[in-house]
């Protein structure tokens, strides 16, 4: 299944979620990854070599204010406007990205 079709199962149904690894999910879109922004728990996220990710998953995420950690490599979509602005966003999360 992609993404999109069970993100929404995934991301509703366990909201006390604290990590979650998405490393080289090549069907993952903005789209999918917008469902992230309900897991208000999240502390720890890995989005490396997700291609088809851009700047708009990272302004979703900016209201995850609980988020630690954000891993980000090899994501070719987001700008290096797009990382400031979530840093500014998120002072307290170490936000890792080549």
């Amino acid at each position: 299944r992609y993404w999109r079709d069970w993100s929404s199962d995934v991301c509703s149904s366990d909201l006390s979620l604290e990590c979650l690894y998405l490393d080289h999910c090549s069907k993952l879109t903005d789209l999918g990854a917008s469902n992230l922004r309900g897991m208000k728990r999240l502390k720890e996220l890995t989005l490396s070599g997700c291609l088809g990710l851009t700047d708009e998953t990272l302004s979703k995420l900016s209201g995850l204010s609980s988020l630690e950690y954000l891993t980000i490599d090899n994501c070719p979509g987001f700008t290096s406007k797009g990382i400031r602005k979530l840093r500014n966003s998120l002072p307290q999360c170490d936000i890792v990205h080549d």
